[in-house]
């Protein structure tokens, strides 16, 4: 096979790791950059996350989240965990916040998603 081939066959295979790990959402290429430079932080940062709040919800809520950072479904994890957090009035302490926006930063998700937490960032 030749080294073009090759390339083109590596570049289709991390185009569906992309589309697998997003969740289905589409992006721009700056944005599958960001994603490509970030494969490792956006988990990172929603485990840690989960971690941070493992008093506070449920071990079948953290096994749900879990099931959707393993599954490459970031930008459904992270909406979902907003919403949790936002309707329990569950409080999330600053650092979490700040992953939680880098998450989302990363991901291009709008602000409002994690926005709403402010209320709820302790110190």
């Amino acid at each position: 096979m030749s080294d073009l081939k090759k390339s083109q066959n590596q570049i289709e295979l991390i185009q569906g790791m992309i589309e697998n790990q997003s969740g289905g959402y589409t992006h721009s290429p700056s944005q599958i950059s960001s994603i490509q430079r970030n494969p490792i932080i956006i988990p990172g940062n929603l485990n840690e996350v989960l971690a941070q709040l493992k008093e506070s919800i449920s071990d079948t809520q953290v096994e749900f989240l879990q099931s959707y950072i393993n599954a490459g479904e970031w930008n459904l994890a992270l909406e979902t965990l907003c919403d949790l957090l936002i309707e329990e009035e569950i409080p999330i302490n600053s650092r979490g916040y700040e992953l939680l926006q880098e998450v989302g930063n990363v991901l291009n998700v709008e602000g409002e998603t994690w926005e709403m937490l402010k209320v709820q960032v302790t110190p």
